[in-house]
């Protein structure tokens, strides 16, 4: 069976749509591997919001390079930066076959596990990205939730880290926790159901991003150990949860000068990201 058959058989309507417009945009289906890794902490046992998410992913950067104006055949280098064990790499590898693929992650078994898997070359990142050496300067750069779980005063050093290994006019596709992102825990706490967050932070946090665009949560202690056993050299207090408006999403990214932004997509990435679309100037 295919992976586009077991797509229409299994998956929703929506999934089966994006499938669609990928192939309408690639020029052919994208055979992705469904080989996954017993250490994938992603992976709940269940196929389909797994692989729900692989095509949501692609579908994501798909739309963000139609922003930039760039067809498939123009990307000759990829960058999935916090790959993981390739929820969204595999889909990457399978719908830019000719292009040379990086995969990188602070678990450093997890990016090799895509590169031997689903092609291309490994690196292990690294806490402080001004330590990281890169082979090229890449055409597209996938960067998945990662803003999603860094305080403000990181965003620099972030893009500064961006500007050196994209390629001139090349595309940054980033995913931030916008309005959608609020409204997906709110409903959560409407339905009595558990969040990650104690209610008065969430409620707090609420108030804060509709006064300033940004709050951010850092994890604590235990999230923290968590991490760490599952391979991420990470300090407390550098990662959590950051919630950001399109309004200061904006305004930061023209602060730099050095970026179009040429697309935002409310809720682009599983109806709960906002994907960002940039290109170096």
């Amino acid at each position: 069976m295919t992976f586009r058959t077991w797509v229409d058989e299994n998956l929703r309507p929506q999934d089966i749509n994006a499938m669609a417009e990928i192939r309408d945009f690639l020029g052919f289906d994208p055979e992705i591997n469904q080989t996954v890794h017993p250490k994938d902490h992603m992976f709940n046992g269940q196929n389909n919001g797994y692989f729900q998410t692989s095509i949501q992913g692609l579908f994501s950067l798909v739309n963000s390079m139609k922003h930039a104006g760039m067809g498939p055949q123009a990307v000759r280098s990829l960058l999935d930066f916090g790959c993981g064990y390739g929820r969204i790499y595999r889909a990457f590898a399978a719908a830019f076959p000719k292009a040379e693929l990086t995969a990188l992650d602070l678990m450093e078994e997890s990016a090799r596990f895509c590169a031997e898997t689903f092609g291309g070359t490994a690196i292990k990142s690294d806490e402080n990205v001004a330590n990281l050496s890169l082979p090229l300067r890449y055409d597209v750069i996938w960067f998945g939730s990662v803003f999603t779980h860094l305080p403000k005063a990181r965003w620099q050093e972030f893009f500064d880290f961006l500007a050196m290994i994209a390629q001139p006019g090349g595309v940054v596709s980033f995913t931030t926790h916008g309005v959608r992102a609020i409204d997906v825990i709110q409903y959560k706490v409407d339905q009595g159901q558990s969040i990650t967050v104690k209610l008065d932070a969430f409620n707090e946090m609420k108030e804060t991003i509709n006064a300033k665009g940004f709050v951010f949560m850092p994890n604590g202690p235990v999230v923290v150990k968590h991490q760490k056993s599952l391979g991420m050299e990470i300090t407390e207090g550098l990662y959590g949860l950051s919630f950001s408006t399109r309004a200061w999403v904006t305004e930061f990214v023209e602060s730099q000068g050095k970026w179009d932004m040429v697309g935002f997509d409310e809720a682009g990435w599983g109806n709960n990201h906002d994907v960002v679309t940039l290109r170096l100037k």
